[in-house]
């Protein structure tokens, strides 16, 4: 939620109006490299297995929130 919550806030989109493509749409058009918003739409994924499938997924949450606080870094670093 964390990370829907900083893009809504960046590209000035309601949360309830944001989806994957056009997140990326969006970041692509801000110069967001395409490496980044690859990583972030892979967290977003993880993120959404791991509220569904629990503690049981490939990726502990710690190593989740890292990501998290890494891609908001960069992407505050690239965003225009």
């Amino acid at each position: 939620r964390v990370l829907w919550n900083f893009i809504s806030d960046k590209l000035r989109i309601p949360v309830a109006d944001l989806t994957k493509d056009s997140v990326k749409d969006n970041l692509t058009a801000a110069g967001v490299s395409e490496q980044m918003i690859s990583e972030l739409l892979e967290t977003i994924e993880y993120c959404e297995m791991y509220s569904y499938a629990g503690s049981g997924s490939q990726k502990s949450m710690e190593m989740i929130h890292n990501d998290v606080v890494k891609l908001i870094s960069a992407i505050e670093n690239e965003y225009d």
